[in-house]
């Protein structure tokens, strides 16, 4: 056995003792697909299904970068030019001004929009929708339910505001509209027939509320079986560590962008330490000085609040993809993919 294998089974046998982690997966492969090396633990398995989060978010974006480069819509488009009549008035208001029909699909995709998140964001008297699904309350959530709920709450800042830049799920809803819109059919379809295209035959999205046919996220010891949420967004998604690498070897070979201009997407504006967002995918990020012991190279792609990641550490020429499956303690995920790349020094 190599001493990259070695190293993730000790890893991983370390983290089954962790009383936060009912199981986790991880898998570790080289760009070009020659080498990969999988390790699992407790109720996980190589194979396992899991419920992926906000991974989700750089399939979108990725349907809308090959429009985009396949010259079918713009990023300066505005979000009501593309889905005229869909989009109300005011649900963008910033110090009294409707700056709805400024948002464009850049906007959307870099998280620069201002807008406020239907999810984390709190409405005046009520709890956020994030802390419903932590306290295991399943209710959908339609676009239209979307919508209102972004009415009812201010906006952070104008769109494209220099600097300026907000981690959220109203985005990437809004871009359900927008894939809709281009595609003229439902977004499971379209992202369903980019599964088939890419040969990632455990995928798919979540489609009835009964699903059970796939490890259920957890939050602390409780399992969170919020199956109305994950049904009604059209773009949650359950798939596998293998599956995922093959998602992420296509994106950064250029299937969705040019291969050659990737690096105009990583226009990096800062969301939350220590974490960045550029167009269409995310970035973690160790700054020298809190990793005195050998430089932590930077991660790109996207990871999920319970725990998911699936990034491309370009520096190493690899591929890093898994989950801990912890909603309350998803940072555990990048703790373990940091040791993981231990093999590779």
């Amino acid at each position: 056995m190599d001493r990259i294998q070695e190293n993730m089974n000790r890893i991983l046998k370390k983290l089954d003792r962790n009383p936060r982690v009912a199981g986790a997966v991880f898998r570790l492969e080289t760009l070009d697909g020659t080498q990969a090396w999988t390790a699992s633990c407790g109720e996980m398995t190589p194979e396992s299904r899991w419920y992926i989060a906000s991974i989700n978010k750089i399939f979108l974006s990725a349907l809308v970068l090959r429009a985009v480069r396949d010259g079918r819509i713009s990023l300066e488009e505005t979000l009501t030019g593309v889905c005229p009549g869909e989009i109300p008035q005011g649900l963008h208001r910033y110090r009294g001004v409707d700056y709805t029909g400024r948002i464009t699909l850049r906007h959307l995709l870099s998280m620069t929009s201002g807008l406020p998140c239907y999810l984390s964001d709190r409405p005046a008297g009520k709890i956020s929708g994030m802390k419903e699904l932590e306290l295991g309350m399943d209710r959908s959530w339609s676009t239209g339910e979307v919508l209102e709920r972004v009415l009812s709450l201010p906006a952070h800042f104008p769109p494209g505001a220099p600097g300026r830049a907000r981690y959220g799920d109203t985005g990437h809803q809004l871009l359900n509209l927008v894939i809709r819109k281009l595609e003229n059919r439902p977004v499971p379809e379209v992202l369903t027939e980019l599964f088939r295209e890419l040969d990632m035959n455990d995928t798919r999205v979540i489609r009835d509320p009964g699903d059970r046919d796939f490890v259920l996220p957890r939050y602390r010891r409780e399992i969170r079986d919020v199956g109305k949420y994950l049904s009604s967004t059209e773009n949650d998604i359950v798939s596998t560590a293998g599956d995922l690498a093959r998602f992420l070897r296509a994106f950064f070979q250029g299937a969705f962008w040019p291969a050659g201009d990737l690096y105009s997407l990583m226009d990096w504006k800062n969301i939350f330490f220590p974490f960045r967002y550029g167009l269409g995918i995310q970035q973690f990020y160790t700054p020298r000085i809190l990793s005195p012991f050998g430089r932590v190279p930077d991660f790109n792609g996207h990871c999920g609040s319970t725990g998911s990641l699936a990034f491309h550490v370009e520096d190493l020429g690899l591929l890093v993809t898994g989950t801990v499956n912890q909603q309350d303690y998803p940072q555990l995920a990048f703790r373990t993919a940091i040791g993981l790349l231990e093999g590779f020094r």
